[in-house]
This record gives C-alpha cells, structure tokens and sequence, in this order.
C-alpha cells in the first residue's frame, strides 16, 4: 500500500483524545496502560516502563472507560515512538461508544476539547496552504 493511501485510511475514523487525568486504560496481559487517543479502528497508548509486544505482533485486551464499561478488543501493534505504541484495532469500540465517549468529554473537558478542535484546524488550514 502506498504512503498516500495508507495515510488516508489511518484516518479515516474520528480519533478522540483524552486529557491526562481521564484517560482510559487499556489491559493487556498482566500489563495496564493509558490510552492518549482512541477511534473505532486505532490506539494510541503511554507506554509506562515496558512493552513486550513488537511492531507487526497481534495482541488482545480490554479497555476500561470512565463509566466502568469494559470492552474486548484484539489487534496489531504498528509502531513504537518514544513513550506511545500505535496500534489498529481489528476488534475495536462501537461508534455509539464512541459518540457516547465524545459527548461526555465536550461536557466535562470543554475548553480541553476546544484547544484539540483549534489545533486541528490550524493544521487542517496550513495542510490546505502547502497544496496551494
């Protein structure tokens, strides 16, 4: 698969990103770790000491939301970049979870949630003027 097309499908689901202290944590083996970014298809974990798992190895686990729900999910580790581990889910959140998960975080991290929404969009506005 080629860069572009690659890139493309990486982003082709609504990530979400958590403020530090609400994070989720997602379980794997005896290990857990928080969870930066989630989407229906993809992960981005911190990484607190060690990760047993290499890039391309499959692995399952279960992600605990702030509510208590548990859910399953199963997929491959992509890359490894300082403290995160990327990883895309072949089991992985419901978009009901999902939205559920974005309306709580605007109702308890508004400001939180508009600095992610202005950061992207400034970077949506510089992508557009490199393609000018």
């Amino acid at each position: 698969m080629d860069d572009d097309k690659q890139r493309e499908t990486r982003r082709s689901h609504y990530r979400l990103r958590y403020p530090p202290a609400s994070r989720p944590t997602m379980e794997i083996g005896d290990a857990t770790y928080q969870v930066a970014e989630i989407s229906e298809a993809g992960a981005r974990i911190v990484l607190e000491g060690t990760f047993s798992i290499a890039p391309s190895e499959a692995f399952a686990g279960d992600v605990k939301f702030h509510d208590g729900e548990v859910i399953s999910i199963e997929g491959l580790v992509l890359r490894t970049h300082g403290n995160e581990v990327a990883v895309q889910l072949s089991k992985g959140i419901s978009i009901k979870r999902m939205l559920a998960e974005q309306i709580w975080l605007r109702k308890e991290f508004p400001m939180f949630f508009d600095s992610v929404e202005r950061a992207r969009e400034r970077w949506r506005q510089n992508k557009s003027l490199d393609h000018s």
